[in-house]
């Protein structure tokens, strides 16, 4: 990789942490069942813990729609707005 390009990424590093207050590199989440294992349990009403990437997220309406992946499968994760929005302003 070029200087060039590596003074850009160094620019956005800090910009993320020093302007935004974010930490780019976050501390691990809790501990969490693989996606495949969650899929595999099916259906339940008990909470569970996922981690992975989110690779799409789709709105429809008051719902929102997003897709959770990792490295044994991935799952579709639902979102009612007003939950989110009740949520939003207790923070």
């Amino acid at each position: 990789m070029s200087d060039d390009k590596n003074s850009v990424r160094k620019e956005k590093l800090l910009h993320l942490k020093e302007e935004l207050g974010i930490d780019p590199y976050p501390a691990r989440c809790l501990e969490s069942e693989p996606i495949g294992k969650i899929r595999d349990a099916g259906e339940t009403e008990d909470s569970v813990i996922a981690s992975g990437r989110l690779t799409g997220k789709r709105e429809h309406g008051k719902t929102v729609f997003a897709d959770l992946r990792d490295g044994t499968g991935s799952i579709q994760l639902y979102f009612g707005k007003k939950i989110l929005s009740d949520i939003a302003s207790d923070l």
